[in-house]
Parts: C-alpha cells; structure tokens; sequence
C-alpha cells in the first residue's frame, strides 16, 4: 500500500516508570491526574507496529521517550529487538537519566539493549548540588559511577550526546 504521507518519525513511552521526582518535569501531575503506571507490553507493541507496517507506513526515527526512564522497563531489550524486526533501517534514540547501577539487574536490561540503540541522550542537569536539587531523588556520586562503568562497556555503533537543560 502507498501512503501519500507515511509516517516516518515517532514517539514511543514503553513505559511511565521512572525513578527520579525532576522538578521541571509534569509526570507527577500526570499521574496523580489518574494515569496508571505501566509497562507496555509485547502484544501492544506488535499490534501498534503491525498497524504502522498495513498501512504502510516506513519509520526511519524511533525515539523511546515520555514520562518514565525507558531502561526501568523489565523488558526494554526485548522491546527494542521487536521494533527492530519491524523496521530494520530505523535510528533508535534513547534518553536516560543515568541513575542506575551498571552492575544491577537494570544495567544488565541497559547492556542488552545498547547493539539496538543508534543514538543515546545521558540527561545530565546541573552540577552537584543543582543537579540534586533539580532532579530530586538523584545522586550526583551515582551519576558519576554510572559515566565512569559506562566509558568501558561495548557501545556498539551507539553515538551518545548529553542533554542539558
């Protein structure tokens, strides 16, 4: 089927988890106004991408994002590797808040999914103390940690950028 205008770029919240209370972020409000916390599961993600796929469309980005850490996502590694089989040619963009051990069983769902992400964001506001402040329930030693036992992981082919708000 030719679509006059496929859809091309898109948004995924995989999940709405997240582990941080950052102060300049809505999820809160969003929440307390009745959104239920969730993971996505494999079976609506297939719906979703056998939908996009009939009608034709050919996404080309495909950004992991919303109000949750995607990484919290028990099977974002899974997820990615489905998305992939869907649209093989896709650039793969996610942000994370980088607060998580690389030696947890999170890290281990981050190792997994790094041969699946094309670019990466590390969300990063701040220094020390106005990061703390600013991203509440973070830790500025965490981040350091995580920054320093991510300098000697496999990237693969994954290009990674900081956000600074």
């Amino acid at each position: 089927m030719k679509v006059i205008n496929p859809i091309k770029y898109a948004c995924f919240e995989l999940t709405n988890y997240c582990n941080l209370d950052c102060a300049f972020c809505n999820r809160m409000e969003v929440i307390n106004g009745g959104m239920p916390m969730r993971h996505m599961n494999e079976a609506s993600l297939t719906k979703i991408l056998e939908n996009l796929k009939q009608g034709g469309h050919e996404l080309e980005d495909i950004k992991y994002t919303g109000l949750g850490e995607p990484f919290l996502h028990p099977k974002f590694d899974v997820m990615l590797k489905l998305m992939g089989s869907y649209f093989p040619e896709a650039n793969h963009v996610v942000a994370t808040n980088c607060q998580y051990n690389l030696n947890s069983r999170l890290g281990e769902v981050f190792k997994k999914s790094l041969p699946y992400i094309t670019d990466m964001y590390f969300s990063i506001d701040g220094y020390k103390e106005s990061y703390e402040r600013d991203r509440r329930k973070s830790s500025w030693k965490k981040l350091i940690k995580f920054l320093d036992d991510f300098s000697v992981l496999d990237r693969y082919n994954c290009n990674v950028s900081i956000n600074y708000v």
